[in-house]
This record gives structure tokens, sequence and C-alpha cells, in this order.
């Protein structure tokens, strides 16, 4: 019996591992929910209503989304960057050529 029970904590842990590392991926993919969740979470958390700690961490979410600069879908500002990009041209050499060597 105790068996079984060891083996359901290591599926409960295995699981709480998969599922951290889908929420990761998710918002490492689409920091455009992220940035809206966080924002969601800070509006729901800064209610008068709660606790002042609780509301204290709605002010450090909000916070944390302002000093990011709120453009384009994430924290990066990567596309508020105004210059163009400059495109290089492919460069083609024949085989045998750049220390390559062939057998």
């Amino acid at each position: 019996m105790a068996a079984i029970g060891a083996q359901a904590w290591q599926y409960g842990v295995v699981a709480l591992a998969v599922a951290g590392s889908v929420v990761a991926l998710a918002g490492h993919l689409s920091p455009a929910l992220r940035a809206w969740l966080r924002r969601a979470a800070a509006r729901l958390l800064r209610h008068r209503r709660l606790p002042a700690s609780l509301r204290r961490l709605g002010e450090r979410l909000a916070a944390a989304h302002s000093q990011a600069g709120g453009q384009g879908c994430g924290s990066c500002a990567g596309c508020a960057s105004s210059a163009p990009r400059v495109s290089q041209p492919l460069v083609r050499r024949p085989r045998g050529v750049g220390g390559i060597k062939r057998r």
C-alpha cells in the first residue's frame, strides 16, 4: 500500500513539473497573453476590499507592466525601434573553399 502512495506522489510531482513547463512555454511564445494576464491580475489585486498586502502585490504587478514600456506585444520593446533592418546579400562559395576539406 505504501508503494502505491509513493508512486502517486511521483506522478503528482511530474504532473506539476509538466504543467509549469507548459505555462512557461505559453508565456514565452505569447508575450501579449502574458501581459494581458499580468494586467488582469494587477487589476483584480488592487481592489479596495482586499488586504493591504495583496493590494501592494497588485501595485507591483502594475508597475512592472508600466516600466516595461507597454509597447508592442511584450516587454522587449523590440518592435518600437525605428531603425530599418539592413539585409545582407547571400554569398555562395564553391565547394571545397573556405576551410572545409573534402575527402
